[in-house]
């Protein structure tokens, strides 16, 4: 099951359900909606690095009846993710699954994500990626590099 909603030009939300096909469609559906809104592309390598990474990790240790959302907002000089699941990631501390580790670790050298536990009890990762505008080019990465 896959729902996607394209509201004002500027966002978009999918809806996936907990299943390995999910990640190929969010890869489609992100990519695809990010180079329609004119984002540069290595922002859109970077946006699709991270979705990527937290879908999979939705998928692998989501509840069995979780649903993974995925909102984009694409402004003049910013576009924001957020992956929503009823999944936890682990604490730093906690991380044991060398998987999950390198996926933390791959998206903490692309953007300083924020976790928050929602109220449902899921998770939801939230990262922000600046950019110059339409057409525009990518602005540095936190570590501050590009």
């Amino acid at each position: 099951m896959t729902d996607v909603a394209v509201e004002p030009p500027q966002s978009c939300r999918v809806v996936l359900a907990r299943e390995l096909a999910a990640v190929s469609t969010t890869r489609q559906v992100v990519g695809t909606f990010l180079r329609r809104q004119d984002v540069a592309e290595p922002v859109t390598t970077d946006v699709l690095i991270v979705a990527n990474e937290a879908v999979t990790n939705a998928v692998q240790h989501g509840g069995p009846e979780t649903t993974v959302t995925v909102d984009l907002l694409v402004s003049d000089d910013l576009v924001t993710l957020r992956v929503h699941d009823v999944g936890p990631w682990p604490p730093p501390d906690e991380r044991v699954d060398d998987d999950h580790r390198l996926s933390l670790t791959v998206v903490e050298g692309i953007v300083r994500p924020r976790f928050a536990t929602t109220a449902v009890g899921g998770t939801e990762l939230t990262a922000d990626f600046p950019w110059a505008g339409p057409g525009g080019r990518a602005l540095t990465r936190p570590g501050g590099s590009r």
